[in-house]
């Protein structure tokens, strides 16, 4: 069964990029960062990452996404809001 609190964001690269710059490497969100998932673009489509952590994780994702990588926050919003949904 899972977790309640699992989050799941689906973010171009560049928003990846930009959120693997500036969470700090002894974060446990930094850990969730390396282990997301790359998936390749396609012709027009950018390539995607999914991440996949807590709610806590989620939503230290997006203090940083607010101060540093305004194209991440949409992206984290969703996915937190989503098992609400």
């Amino acid at each position: 069964m899972p977790s309640a609190d699992k989050v799941e964001i689906v973010m171009t690269d560049d928003s990846y990029q930009c959120l693997t710059a500036h969470v700090p490497e002894s974060s446990s969100a930094f850990d969730r960062l390396e282990a997301a998932i790359h998936l390749p673009g396609h012709g027009t489509s950018p390539a995607h990452a999914v991440v996949t952590c807590d709610l806590a994780a989620a939503k230290a994702l997006l203090e940083v996404a607010e101060r540093n990588c305004k194209g991440a926050v949409d992206d984290i919003k969703i996915a937190i809001k989503e098992p609400d949904a």
